[in-house]
């Protein structure tokens, strides 16, 4: 029997949702994200019960009983700032399948506020989608020759200050067409011997560097760490994995004496990255 769209497409949200899942904050990752990913096991099962049973009222009727139960429960993952499809519309014009958007809607589209917030993760991965018009604005009507962005983030690059003061005005004025805005406080126009801060780094043109905010975060959470092992509240590998990943990021930065300087405060609670 050949497999109906709808479970395919409920499948394919499923591979989709749970690697996102697993990025939710621990405290939420472990409560809510289990409820969403049982909701989800829950409503793939329905289906194919469904498609198997001459009765299928029942079925059915307890699936959109689990979807209502996802709304809100999509709608508490906007609410504490862990995920927004605002971009459906932008979706629907690329996503053709009835039965993708069908799920999609259900599910996730059941509040529409402004704007994206910060570390979501439905809106990272549809920025490409979202903001795809505004950089074949930039490019083709604009036309920005060096432009660059990574999801929300952008920067354009000219050696004239009042050009770059109109693009910015006119970045500002295509992003209204979107419902989105300039950050108040991270949107300047500056010298590029300043240094420039893009994706956790402070970019010059002849080096660059981990931004210090992030550095500063880093200590107080060694100082944290420390406390804690002290009193057996977390195990060494949770802090290894920790420095590890951080590690991971300075090393794409010139960082090397700043490094050995984090090594040895672990080195003097007894661990060695």
């Amino acid at each position: 029997m050949e497999c109906p769209k709808v479970i395919t497409s409920a499948y394919d949200f499923i591979k989709w949702a749970i690697p996102h899942i697993a990025k939710f904050p621990r405290d939420q990752r472990y409560t809510l994200g289990d409820r969403i990913e049982g909701k989800l096991f829950y409503l793939l099962d329905l289906l194919i019960e469904a498609q198997y049973s001459k009765d299928k009222f029942g079925a059915l009727k307890a699936a959109n009983l689990g979807i209502e139960q996802m709304r809100h429960l999509f709608r508490l993952c906007y609410d504490l700032r862990l995920i927004n499809l605002k971009t459906f519309e932008m979706i629907r014009k690329k996503i053709k399948d009835p039965d993708v958007l069908w799920l999609i809607k259900l599910i996730i589209d059941s509040t529409v506020p402004p704007g994206i917030p910060i570390g979501n993760l439905a809106s990272q991965i549809f920025a490409n989608l979202y903001l795809n018009e505004l950089d074949h604005y930039l490019k083709e009507t604009i036309k920005c020759r060096h432009y660059i962005r990574y999801m929300d983030d952008l920067i354009v690059f000219n050696n004239d200050k009042d050009r770059l003061n109109d693009i910015k005005r006119a970045i500002d004025e295509h992003l209204k067409c979107l419902k989105l805005e300039f950050h108040p406080h991270k949107s300047q126009t500056h010298l590029v011997a300043r240094g420039t801060a893009f994706l956790g780094y402070k970019i010059f043109p002849t080096h660059r560097l981990v931004i210090r905010q992030n550095v500063k975060r880093l200590r107080s959470r060694i100082k944290r760490y420390y406390k804690m092992l002290r009193l057996g509240l977390i195990m060494s590998q949770k802090i290894l994995c920790s420095i590890q990943g951080w590690l991971g990021y300075a090393i794409h930065a010139d960082s090397f004496h700043m490094r050995r300087r984090i090594l040895s405060e672990f080195n003097f609670m007894g661990i060695s990255p």
